[in-house]
């Protein structure tokens, strides 16, 4: 079996993301962005590829079921969230959504949330 480079294997993700979109699977949809996002990559293109994926996920998902996701979420996912939130808003013209998301995981995981993603430069 042939070995995927890093864009395919983001390509790979977005798609499988779309279909969890398309079928309103919010939870699904961000469990993958979690495992498979980010790449191992230090290419800058990737890893932008990476967030506009992410950043796909969470502009999608209604706002009314956002508190229903990040509470399905362990620790280590939450703080990923919030590190792509981070990274959506500095590429995104539209930041309310992403601005919920930042409300509902400071008030499930409290102000360590914004530590823990902001002390790992990793995404």
């Amino acid at each position: 079996m042939p070995k995927i480079s890093a864009v395919e294997h983001v390509e790979e993700a977005a798609e499988r993301t779309q279909d969890l979109i398309g079928a309103s699977n919010w939870n699904a949809a961000i469990q993958h962005c979690c495992e498979v996002c980010p790449p191992k990559s230090k290419e800058a293109h990737i890893r932008a590829l990476a967030g506009g994926v992410f950043g796909s996920v969470l502009q999608a998902v209604p706002s009314d079921q956002i508190a229903d996701v990040i509470a399905a979420l362990d620790t280590p996912q939450k703080t990923l969230v919030m590190k792509y939130t981070y990274k959506a808003m500095g590429s995104s013209e539209e930041c309310a959504k992403l601005l919920k998301w930042h409300g509902a995981l400071m008030a499930d995981s409290g102000r360590g949330i914004i530590c823990r993603a902001l002390a790992d430069r990793k995404i």
